[in-house]
């Protein structure tokens, strides 16, 4: 085989390993999952020396207490803002939560950002944060761009880097059940609609 040939062939080979581990990144599907077991809107919320308060607009009240171990799960981006959305599970040492803000139109961002969330997975039933965060799809989930293999499982991996036009999505859309509607490239301030094949 000529040196060119052997040339050619060895960089295919070598781009289409990179291509197929993400450029080199590699991120590893989470060891524990955290589907949430309490879901609800925030009404009110308060801090005081043994921890957060949050009641819910259907009157549940959750106490977050730091004798519980109770902890935030990162990557979410949410405050405890009324109108916010609160989830709660079980974990091994504890309590954990997360909160995610309102975006509008029945829609709250279950993402955060990419450099906290570089890998996000598509379980067929759910969606899976790098946090181990599991949120189920709602029927009828669609997303603006399909997911691609990564490994063994499908997912969407952000590129490295301020993004101005991403080419993953960027926005999970939950709803007020805790379930992933869809997954957009951005959000644009009101509720897009699926595309004609989802």
């Amino acid at each position: 085989m000529p040196v060119i040939r052997r040339l050619a062939v060895a960089a295919v080979v070598i781009l289409s390993v990179a291509l197929v581990s993400g450029c080199g990144r590699r991120y590893e599907f989470p060891n524990v999952l955290y589907p949430p077991t309490v879901v609800g809107v925030i009404e009110t919320a308060s801090l005081d020396g043994r921890g957060w308060h949050v009641t819910l607009v259907d009157g549940r009240v959750r106490d977050l207490l730091e004798v519980m171990n109770a902890h935030g799960l990162t990557g979410h981006g949410g405050q405890t803002d009324a109108g916010n959305l609160f989830l709660e599970g079980a974990a091994d040492d504890g309590v954990w939560w997360v909160l995610m803000p309102a975006l509008g139109d029945g829609c709250w961002e279950a993402y955060g950002n990419p450099s906290s969330n570089p890998m996000v997975w598509d379980t067929g039933s759910s969606i899976v944060f790098m946090d181990g965060l599991e949120l189920p799809k709602a029927a009828g989930f669609w997303a603006e761009v399909q997911p691609r293999g990564m490994g063994s499982r499908l997912g969407w991996l952000q590129p490295e880097g301020d993004v101005f036009e991403p080419s993953e999505p960027t926005s999970y859309c939950a709803n007020a059940r805790g379930e992933i509607e869809f997954a957009v490239l951005q959000w644009t301030g009101q509720r897009p609609s699926p595309p004609p094949s989802a």
